[in-house]
């Protein structure tokens, strides 16, 4: 599961403010409302042109072998299977440990036609796969995310179509040696709640004085991307 940060309501009209938030900028595909922020750990080392920000768009819809995947389609390009571990295992495990959906809204809402998604990706950093298992010394990346819509499984779709999976995304990577998904939720910005922003930091450095969990996320990092190069 992704970790990091999540919003709860503590009442109802909180909970239909913050829905609104967010759907006006799912409906819009433009950060007015609500800026969110991502880390995630691919796998591959992806083109120097992604040091800096770079601006994918496509559409994504529901992955039609599949009761529980989606796929995004893109003008000109193509579902890429480059960097997935074990396409066998990406393209037959069906729901990531959860059943599919038994609701008829829920699937006609999987359903419906295809959604425009947009995701702005930069590298932070390239390394060698570092923890021992047998994907030691694949090349990864460290990525800092920003989509600008909300879809479901935007990230994991998009990026796996880009060629650069992430690394233990057993659904979309065929990942299932690596003990957790590398994706983390780093910032939520409200822009219409007096600019108020939330942080949950996840990096390599570690203040004086910060409790052994804040070093041990850093140990965990640093073992991760060993040999990494600086971006």
């Amino acid at each position: 599961a992704t970790s990091g940060l999540l919003v709860l309501s503590k009442n109802p009209g909180a909970l239909t403010f913050m829905s609104r938030l967010f759907d006006h900028s799912n409906r819009l595909g433009v950060e007015v409302e609500v800026k969110k922020t991502y880390l995630a750990v691919v796998f591959g080392w992806p083109p120097e042109s992604w040091d800096e920000e770079q601006v994918f768009e496509g559409k994504i819809s529901m992955d039609p072998g599949s009761g529980f995947k989606m796929r995004v389609e893109e003008e000109g390009g193509s579902f890429a299977v480059k960097n997935v571990v074990d396409e066998k295992v990406a393209s037959h495990w069906g729901p990531s440990r959860l059943p599919p959906a038994s609701r008829p809204w829920t699937r006609d809402k999987r359903a419906q036609a295809a959604r425009p998604i947009t995701t702005v990706v930069k590298v932070l950093e390239r390394g060698k796969f570092a923890l021992r298992g047998p994907l030691e010394g694949k090349p990864v990346s460290l990525v800092r995310l920003r989509p600008k819509t909300g879809r479901r499984h935007q990230l994991r779709a998009h990026l796996t179509h880009l060629g650069f999976p992430i690394v233990g995304d057993v659904t979309y990577a065929g990942d299932i040696s690596s003990y957790r998904l590398m994706l983390h939720a780093d910032s939520l910005e409200f822009r219409a709640v007096n600019a108020r922003s939330v942080h949950s930091p996840c990096d390599q450095s570690v203040p004086e004085g910060k409790g052994r969990r804040a070093r041990a996320r850093a140990i965990k990092r640093q073992a991760l991307l060993g040999n990494s190069q600086h971006r």
